[in-house]
């Protein structure tokens, strides 16, 4: 009789570590046999920029929450932040990353027009970007080579086209932003 329960415990909690693992959750039974999760949702998510892979966070319009949290490790640490607050690779919309310079988005400094930016999204879809435009703003979006021309809402807005935009600190007060489009075969 015993081994019947033992055997239906581990049946069960197979059949809930395979559900959750595919809801991107990953639970194991600890010794009293309850459920314990490890989350790490947010891991399935990347950037690949030349040679480098990203882990980024969906976190979306919360300035301090995307802010704070790339602060905890400047070295790791992209989020979401304006746009679209998940990244979809096919909605049709702008999503926008933050990441520090020093730190994750150093590498942002190398990146020229027409680079290829790889993005896994929520769905594990993976989209190859273009880099079309570079530009660099102050904290307001106003270009530097063009203080009249105000970009941030195309910077950080939802957008009617399918783009990610890579935004990054240059100094106190300009930012390398980075525009990114479907690649065109």
């Amino acid at each position: 009789m015993w081994e019947v329960m033992a055997m239906k415990k581990w049946l069960l909690g197979s059949f809930f570590t395979v559900l959750l693992t595919t809801f991107g959750l990953i639970y194991h039974l600890d010794e009293t046999n309850s459920a314990m999760a490890i989350v790490d949702d947010y891991a399935q998510y990347s950037l690949t920029i030349g040679e480098e892979t990203l882990i980024y966070k969906n976190i979306g319009r919360s300035e301090n929450e995307a802010q704070n949290y790339i602060n905890v490790a400047a070295e790791t640490h992209v989020a979401t932040w304006g746009g679209k607050k998940i990244q979809d690779n096919f909605d049709g919309h702008n999503t926008h990353f933050i990441g520090h310079n020093p730190g994750v988005f150093h590498i942002l400094k190398k990146v020229e027009i027409g680079d290829e930016i790889l993005v896994k999204d929520e769905f594990q879809t993976v989209e190859v970007y273009q880099v079309k435009q570079i530009v660099i703003v102050d904290d307001s979006g106003h270009l530097v080579d063009d203080p009249s021309r105000n970009i941030m809402q195309e910077i950080i807005g939802i957008g009617t086209t399918e783009q990610i935009t890579l935004q990054t600190c240059l100094s106190e007060t300009t930012n390398l932003v980075i525009m990114a489009y479907p690649f065109s075969k």
